[in-house]
């Protein structure tokens, strides 16, 4: 008790440390307001103040961090504690049932920080597939590659080792570290049952581990401390703690315009210029989008809200469910609560941060399949933690076990309770609503007990408890199925990572709540960035996650975008980090600045190109079909056809037929359709391999049309001649009749089709029971008939078919049906793609072949400059280069422009971009979306409001219809 006083005054010496960057008064007006200091707040905080001509003010509901909240092994004191949302659930009749008023708690950090705050500082990414699946459900620009390079930006990895995989970054705010081993037992367990130890941020997540921390130091690193606390001083960014906000205020226009916070007792307001970035998480996000007016019309009316926008905010609740699994063990493996809590230990602890107290007690993490998941596939279902130490025996040795299911499929919802923004919201989590959720968790719990008795652990006599927990006495013996399904929903957990409530997605998808970048649909000047903005919730701790969106969230608002590229790193990039790549990209209207590949491979280096000659694109592509897949498919489809012929010829009894060969024919028939089949698959797999590996959107077009022609140009004649070959002896010159009969019918048969189709749809609306039974007692006549008292059915049949026989049929069906794909589809086909590839050539050709046009400027060595001066006044000026080894091109620097000068807002707003010459750059973009209006600003045909159009050279403009997106 002696060392009491001078731990607590290191303690409270240490208080100080994180409030350096915090204010106490601020202003009534800023460019952006955001609301919540979590995880992705305090990211978008420090991101969008970098640039010195904005303001941005930072607004928490809670308070500062503390020295108790650093020290990493605390954090699970923290829970339920005042840094804590602490929101009960409603009651719940799946899970929950061992707990108070079955009600569950959710988690959430109210502090600077958020979140990362009170976690347990865990660095997990999740599977790269998440994301894959966030692009292809609408949320684009969220794929692996294109999330990949923020995740490197925001880390600061300490583990040589970790970075050298080309995995991790250095030079980042957020310091990753990587933990003392505990001990070695548990990785060695799962190394036995054939998961070698590893990192789950690297090529493989299916492993065990001993999970990467955000602590530096010794102490926790939350988001707030990586990205705020080196900002102490930053003039532009206002940061303040006990700031309730209550609701976001609107315009007529349905903008948003500011918000309104509750602050010591005090109701204030403050004006945002640009916009509102709601970072609360998510649960609070869609409440405080709920309070001001956006959700679904019915729930809001009845609470007396008007309704601004109808959008479904606070569906598509999810979060990782667990449970807790605990095992005795002996001593030599876990720590020992009441020793490490002694004062003398958190002494040293404050005087060197390196014993035990900077552990976060996650000795190990795996990322497992169960049996619901793909065998073989590198995507696990559950995520395993285990824990050092059971809590509730904190004086015996322990440890547990906590499986927890990375991909739901439950669905929860979140609504006010009142109109009261006090008010805590009404939170349905609907756990195991899908009971899948609960048999992957079983699954987990049953991993688990195998890793439990594994001969690793055996070694430390590790026993699951055999006490039999309250509630489940009925479910016996111990550890069935049964028996674990009644400890899951008894004694169900989340995993403070709730995510899904603002969802992403396209705008006409109606789950949608918000776009691609975080704005929020069906009003302006609001945006959310956190956890609840994602489509699902990652296979994995979402801290990193989140953290990534907010950087990418910040670039975009800020114009900019970091090229995409998939791990691993390369030496060369590794060194250039923090500095990645960005690309030119304009935030406000998300052109696609596009480098089209030229038609001719000296076009775009300044050598001469005659304009009679002729694209070269088909040629190579022709014999690419030709060696690949062409010959293949045609003589499969032949061949198919002989062998039919000869099996019908061996069944005529032809004597130049054998058994032995008829039986191979049948053999052949098969292995044919089959090798048929792979070949067609594998053709269409090429072909939209090919088509995506096109570097644009209108290359990719004119290429699949120069695919099919090739393919079918090719292939059509020859299949033609080989089949009229093999049908002559058959058919003489009746071959031809018969192939011209089969080009002629393809419009005649479309039509007849069509008219067949109608008829039949007409007959079917018309047919009743008694037009049924009609027709049934007419064709039983007509069979009566035709058997009583005309000739026998065989020798009508033998006197029409004369001389055909057998043999000669099915040869002649056989060979022309070999070829009825090719005529009346592919052949129509590629008519039809020839028809308009040709103009697209020529109008390519001709354009790049075409001598420029006199441009803004007729003499050479100039600059053509448009800027702004004085009072809006827009001055057109001719400046002599200043070197002749200045760059040429089309440059524009934070261009603002508009059509009409009594217009107030910009048509195009702040973009960015630079031209170089001897680049062919295609805009893309919906109609209405600006495009004219660029290339309008670019020839000065445009007023110019703000920035700086810069042209050295010649320019010209020629404008063209939407020919190539056919």
């Amino acid at each position: 008790m002696s060392l009491l006083p001078a731990v607590m005054f290191t303690i409270f010496q240490n208080q100080y440390n994180h409030i350096a960057y915090l204010q106490t008064t601020h202003e009534t007006e800023y460019d952006y307001v955001i609301v919540g200091a979590g995880s992705a707040g305090s990211v978008m905080a420090a991101r969008l103040s970098e640039d010195p001509n904005v303001t941005v003010l930072l607004l928490e509901a809670g308070g500062p961090e503390t020295t108790l909240s650093d020290i990493p092994i605390n954090w699970i004191n923290l829970l339920n504690g005042p840094m804590d949302w602490s929101f009960r659930t409603l009651p719940q009749t799946r899970a929950y049932q061992g707990m108070t008023g079955e009600q569950g708690v959710w988690r959430g950090g109210k502090a600077m920080g958020g979140s990362s705050t009170i976690n347990a500082m865990t660095y997990i990414r999740g599977n790269p597939r998440d994301y894959d699946l966030w692009a292809a459900a609408g949320a684009l620009g969220w794929s692996w590659p294109e999330v990949f390079p923020y995740f490197i930006k925001s880390e600061d990895n300490r583990d040589p080792e970790m970075v050298a995989s080309g995995y991790h970054g250095r030079g980042g705010p957020l310091t990753v570290t990587t933990p003392p081993m505990i001990h070695q037992a548990f990785l060695s367990a799962g190394a036995a049952l054939g998961y070698p130890p590893g990192d789950p941020n690297g090529p493989q997540q299916s492993r065990f581990a001993l999970p990467q921390t955000t602590i530096r130091d010794g102490q926790r690193l939350s988001a707030a401390k990586a990205y705020l606390e080196p900002l102490a001083g930053r003039k532009n960014l206002h940061v303040l703690t006990k700031s309730y906000v209550t609701r976001v205020l609107f315009d007529g226009d349905k903008r948003a315009v500011g918000v309104e916070f509750d602050r010591m007792s005090h109701n204030y307001t403050t004006k945002a210029r640009k916009e509102v970035i709601v970072s609360a998480g998510a649960v609070n996000s869609p409440k405080i989008l709920m309070l001001s007016g956006d959700n679904e019309h019915n729930h809001l009316k009845s609470l007396g809200i008007p309704v601004l926008s109808d959008r479904p905010v606070g569906d598509n609740f999810q979060d990782h469910y667990s449970t807790r699994m605990p095992f005795t063990v002996n001593e030599s493996i876990g720590i020992y609560m009441l020793r490490e809590a002694t004062p003398g230990h958190i002494l040293e602890y404050f005087a060197n941060k390196n014993n035990s107290l900077t552990t976060n007690y996650i000795v190990a993490t795996a990322f497992l399949s169960t049996k619901h998941a793909l065998p073989g596939d590198d995507y696990p279902d559950v995520q395993i933690n285990m824990f050092p130490v059971y809590k509730p025996y904190v004086g015996r040795h322990t440890f547990t076990v906590a499986p927890n299911v990375l991909r739901p499929r439950s669905r929860g919802w979140i609504r006010l309770a009142s109109r009261d923004p006090h008010s805590p919201p009404l939170i349905e989590p609907n756990i195991f609503a899908d009971p899948h959720d609960l048999d992957v968790l079983v699954e987990g719990m049953k991993l688990a007990l195998k890793v439990a008795s594994s001969p690793t652990l055996q070694r430390y006599h590790v026993q699951p408890f055999t006490t039999v927990f309250p509630g489940c006495e009925h479910t016996l013996p111990l550890y069935s199925d049964q028996y674990l399904r009644c400890m899951a929903s008894m004694y169900t957990t989340a995993d403070l990572h709730p995510a899904g409530t603002c969802r992403m997605g396209l705008p006409s998808d109606p789950r949608a709540v918000t776009d691609s970048t975080g704005r929020v649909l069906g009003v302006k000047g609001l945006r959310v960035v956190d956890a609840s903005i994602m489509p699902s919730v990652v296979s994995g701790n979402t801290n990193a996650p989140t953290i990534m969106m907010a950087e990418k969230c910040a670039d975009h608002i800020r114009g900019r975008r970091l090229k995409p590229f998939r791990p691993p790193m390369t030496p060369d990039m590794i060194l250039r980090l923090p500095d990645l790549p960005y690309e030119d990209w304009d935030a406000s209207f998300g052109f696609l600045f596009l480098s089209l590949p030229p038609l001719h491979e000296n076009s775009l280096s300044g050598e001469s190109v005659e304009p009679s000659q002729s694209s070269v694109v088909p040629q190579p592509d022709c014999r690419y079909r030709r060696k690949k897949f062409s010959i293949k498919e045609v003589g499969l489809n032949l061949f198919q056809a002989y062998c039919i012929v000869y099996l019908v010829r061996y069944f005529n009894n032809d004597p130049n037929t054998s058994q032995w060969w008829a039986q191979w024919a049948a053999v052949g028939i098969v292995l044919a359709a089959i090798g048929i089949m792979f070949i067609v698959n594998l053709n269409q797999f090429y072909k939209i391999q090919v088509g995506v590996r096109i570097r644009t959107a209108c290359c990719a077009l004119i290429y699949r049309k120069f695919a099919v022609i090739s393919r079918t140009l090719f292939t059509a004649p020859l299949q033609a001649a080989i089949v009229l070959y093999l049908l002559w002896p058959y058919l003489r010159w009746a071959c031809f009749a018969g192939m011209t009969v089969m080009v002629l019918f393809i419009p005649f048969q479309a039509l007849m089709c069509r008219l067949f189709s109608n008829i039949r749809q007409k007959t079917a609306k018309l047919t009743d029971s008694r037009i049924r039974l009609m027709r049934e007692i007419i064709t039983g006549m007509r069979v009566i008939k035709m058997y009583a008292w005309e000739q026998p059915f065989a020798l009508l049949v033998a006197t029409a078919r004369k001389m055909l026989s057998a043999e000669t049929a099915f040869a002649i069906i056989a060979y022309f049906d070999a070829m009825r794909i090719t005529i009346g589809t592919n052949a129509p086909r590629a008519v039809a793609a020839l028809g308009e590839i040709i103009p697209v050539i020529k109008r390519m050709q001709d354009f790049l072949l075409l001598e420029e046009m006199s441009g803004l400027d007729e003499r050479e060595g100039k600059d053509n400059e448009a800027f702004i001066s004085g009072e809006n006044e827009i001055i057109l000026g001719v400046m002599e280069n200043t070197s002749s080894n200045e760059e040429k091109g089309v440059f524009m620097d934070k261009m603002s422009v508009r059509w009409n000068n009594e217009t107030t807002e910009p048509t195009l707003r702040d973009i960015s971009l630079s031209v170089k010459p001897g680049q062919l750059l295609g805009v893309v973009g919906a109609v209405g979306s600006g495009k004219s209006s660029l290339l309008m600003a670019i020839l000065n045909e445009i007023s110019l409001v703000s920035g700086r159009v810069v042209v050295r050279g010649r320019v010209s403009y020629a404008p063209q219809e939407s020919w190539a997106f056919i």
